[in-house]
């Protein structure tokens, strides 16, 4: 089931039925490459705003702010029933693939987000949500070395870069 239309986890808005999962078949768990999946649901959202994905192949230049939404953990062992957010600069490939030399690879299907001194970010129970920038998908929250610690940013996978295979895929 998929909630819309509430920025809460549990209640509110409508709920829809899935009528299909279909996850990238080049999914890597080794290092979240290709971390894209999408939701073919049994009916339509009412008409509303929508975010809109990215035309081609553009780019999100570094620190552009950035707006990362889920209803993961915050400060404490519990996830959130109200819908959180947190803006958050874009990072440049080179820092990032820097920050996580040695230990991570990060590939031309990830972006990354988020301050060099930590303390604010996506975290666990995030993934699968959103990046958005200006009004634009920019990511889905996929993954991090522990939440919101210094050098150590978020990474996305990027629509920008996923943008053939969903078009392959929905039509759209």
């Amino acid at each position: 089931m998929v909630r819309a239309n509430s920025s809460f986890f549990n209640r509110g808005g409508k709920l829809h039925r899935v009528e299909r999962v279909i996850k990238h078949e080049l999914f890597s768990y080794e290092n979240g490459d290709y971390d894209f999946g999408l939701m073919k649901l049994k009916q339509r959202f009412r008409r509303g705003t929508y975010v809109k994905l990215p035309s081609g192949r553009r780019r999100f230049p570094p620190a552009e702010r950035c707006t990362a939404m889920g209803w993961g953990y915050t400060m404490g062992p519990a996830q959130r029933d109200q819908l959180q957010q947190v803006v958050l600069p874009i990072v440049s490939q080179k820092v990032c693939q820097k920050a996580y030399e040695g230990t991570d690879t990060i590939t031309a299907r990830m972006l990354c987000a988020g301050y060099a001194e930590g303390m604010r970010d996506a975290c666990d129970g995030d993934s699968g949500g959103p990046l958005i920038c200006r009004g634009i998908q920019a990511g889905v929250i996929s993954w991090a070395i522990g939440c919101a610690k210094p050098n150590k940013y978020g990474v996305y996978s990027s629509i920008a870069e996923g943008r053939e295979w969903i078009r392959n895929h929905t039509g759209i």
